[in-house]
């Protein structure tokens, strides 16, 4: 959920289920790995009379992370991609190639999956905000070596 727009504790509490008090908990933790950095909440925004904080997450960290660190974060991307697959209720839009492209066609399609990070990333709204619709990406694509 820090991958987008900035979460609160109790925003990441009430779509996972977590307690309030558990989020926060995990919240701070990776904050204080350095993985997500905390945000204030705007003007006006208070929670129970005190600020608010809100976390996302950093990219710093996971550049240069070495072919270990890459190995953990493809486990940790193939457990998540197994529990939102697991996930009822959900409508689904699949892509599964293997493919030969000329070199143009590879960097579409390269600069098409840029958008789409762009829109994820950068465009997110906060947790069931207005008519927002909660959505999961996940992409992998990869240009094999001969």
């Amino acid at each position: 959920m820090v991958t987008g727009h900035p979460v609160s504790a109790a925003e990441v509490a009430g779509v996972t289920g977590l307690a309030h008090a558990a989020a926060s908990y995990h919240l701070r933790r990776l904050a204080a790995a350095g993985l997500v950095r905390a945000v204030p909440l705007g003007d006006g925004e208070r929670h129970r009379g005190r600020p608010q904080q809100r976390y996302q997450m950093r990219d710093e960290p996971f550049r240069g992370i070495g072919r270990r660190g890459v190995r953990l974060l493809d486990r940790g991307l193939l457990t998540e991609l197994a529990r939102r697959l697991g996930e009822a209720g959900t409508t689904r839009r699949v892509t599964d190639a293997e493919a030969w492209l000329a070199p143009k066609q590879w960097r579409e399609l390269r600069r098409l999956l840029d958008q789409v990070d762009e829109i994820v990333h950068r465009r997110s709204q906060p947790p069931r905000a207005g008519d927002s619709k909660h959505v999961s990406v996940t992409t992998l694509l990869f240009e094999h070596q001969r």
